[in-house]
């Protein structure tokens, strides 16, 4: 390497070296959690030139990334390793299809999208909870999950927390030798989220799902002292965090100059109140909704997008004029609401819109009771087409649900001569039903109110995820995470690493760590 490690990096690089090579650990790999800003992507590089494979069919390291972060991994293997590593991205509409062609690369970097299409759609699994588990179509997998690696590395691994996601299931069944997962957040909602790595990592017994569940995440709200001091025990022979303030020889990790802030508080003139009150109305009129549905987590994205416009808002109203969410601020939305289901009326009947009503409130009575019971417990509302969270859903008049852009694309192909529909007819992907493009309806007009939901169950305040329904008020504070709705106590744990969870919104200096706990000595 053409690059001098810091003193941290060397005892990392160190760290990571005897947990690839020791027997005695039972596994090869771990979890590197460091901050951010201390060198995750150097050490990991470095141990890579450390512990070089032998020669051999599997002799490549497969890197998993956010696809933002593809260049800058690209970047640091090019400079620092002076050409010893002869490197593929396995990226884009022209990327190979062979997975004989990737072994002949030291390093391969792809995308976490692209992993996830290497698994196939229709593939059923016997169970989604071990590694170990077989796919009944193997030969339909991608290169990716056909190759055998040397070591394979997740970047940002919180990214497949979700153990029912694709991009779980396709990360836990990838074949190596050496595994490794480079995160500075390995838990952001709960336990739950550290059983994908575990089972990335094969770490046994905890990579089986009843396991992992009956010993850590069933006692998680009853005792979550227990729990979390079973996680750490398992993440003690794992997992190394380090974080600014760590010390090493009564030194910093990082010395930084001292933070100065300064607060200038400004007042909203009569006009920008009035605008900053609008936005602020629709912005938690969206929240409410992911309330309802119980899919605030799967939309924490689509949250700080809302919270964003909301701190533009403030900067000054023309930063939302041109390039504002329609999630944000719908114009007359209970009228469209009004004209969707006339529509659905004339076109289809009452009863299809009487029966989606119903439909669409029972799902939402059921997400909450079933969130309310277990924090891992979420139904899944996800497009049968994207496999992902359904976006600006539409509806068929055989009553089922798709992104608008997935359906819509049904449309763009010319259909099928073996078929017996008209040429503007497409068959629904879920039962082929034939349906019309003017037979799409917005999901959204069917969806229970917080009034609907009140009247249909006898608990007016279900708490879902530790939150609870918001009225629509103008005086309401905007939805951060600093100002969470007021509800159930939740666990000490996620009360302490919420706080952390942002750092530049906090002063280093103020409080320890939330994972400091979990820093493994050696």
């Amino acid at each position: 390497m053409q690059i001098s490690l810091l003193p941290h990096q060397i005892i990392g690089v160190a760290w990571m070296y005897e947990q690839e090579t020791s027997k005695r650990i039972g596994h090869y790999g771990g979890i590197l959690a460091d901050e951010m800003g201390l060198g995750k992507t150097v050490q990991m590089i470095a141990t890579m030139m450390v512990n070089r494979p032998v020669e051999g069919k599997e002799k490549g390291t497969l890197i998993v990334c956010p696809v933002g972060l593809l260049d800058q991994w690209k970047s640091e293997i090019e400079t620092k390793t002076t050409g010893l590593c002869k490197l593929y991205v396995h990226h884009g509409p022209n990327r190979t299809k062979s997975h004989r062609e990737l072994h002949k690369y030291d390093v391969v970097l792809t995308t976490y999208s692209t992993l996830a299409m290497d698994l196939p759609p229709t593939a059923v699994l016997k169970a989604k909870d071990s590694p170990e588990d077989e796919l009944e179509n193997p030969h339909k997998c991608g290169p990716l999950l056909k190759a055998k690696w040397y070591r394979i590395v997740l970047d940002e691994a919180q990214i497949i927390r979700n153990r029912t996601t694709r991009t779980s299931s396709a990360a836990a069944r990838l074949k190596s030798i050496l595994r490794w997962c480079l995160t500075g957040t390995p838990i952001i909602n709960s336990l739950s989220d550290a059983f994908s790595m575990m089972r990335v990592l094969r770490i046994r017994p905890w990579y089986e799902w009843q396991h992992f569940y009956q010993n850590i995440v069933k006692n998680e709200k009853s005792n979550p002292t227990l729990s979390g001091k079973r996680l750490q025990g398992v993440f003690k022979s794992c997992l190394l965090r380090r974080n600014k303030n760590s010390m090493l020889d009564g030194k910093r990790l990082i010395e930084l100059p001292e933070k100065k802030v300064d607060t200038v508080v400004l007042d909203f003139c009569e006009e920008e109140r009035a605008i900053y009150s609008m936005v602020e109305k629709k912005a938690q009129a969206v929240f409410n909704r992911f309330l309802r549905q119980g899919t605030v987590l799967k939309n924490y994205s689509h949250v700080f997008s809302l919270i964003m416009r909301l701190r533009q808002c403030a900067c000054h109203p023309a930063l939302i004029q041109e390039e504002y969410d329609e999630a944000v601020i719908e114009a007359d939305d209970e009228e469209r609401k009004t004209n969707e289901i006339e529509r659905a009326q004339q076109l289809v009947s009452s009863d299809f819109v009487e029966q989606m009503k119903t439909r669409l409130l029972h799902t939402a009575q059921e997400r909450m009771r079933q969130e309310q019971d277990s924090l891992d417990n979420q139904l899944d509302d996800d497009c049968p087409i994207c496999f992902e969270n359904i976006d600006d859903g539409v509806v068929t008049p055989c009553q089922h649900a798709y992104c608008r852009a997935c359906a819509l694309k049904l449309f763009d192909k010319p259909n099928d001569e073996h078929l017996r529909m008209s040429h503007d007819q497409r068959p629904c992907p879920s039962c082929r039903a034939p349906f019309l493009r003017e037979l799409l309806f917005w999901r959204r007009a069917f969806e229970p109110t917080d009034a609907d939901l009140e009247i249909h169950d006898t608990d007016d305040n279900i708490p879902v995820k530790g939150y609870q329904i918001l009225e629509d008020r103008d005086d309401d504070l905007p939805v951060t995470k600093r100002s969470r709705p007021k509800s159930t106590t939740l666990p000490a744990w996620m009360r302490e690493s919420s706080d952390s969870e942002e750092d530049e919104d906090e002063d280093e200096d103020e409080e320890e760590d939330s994972l400091s706990d979990f820093i493994v000595e050696r």
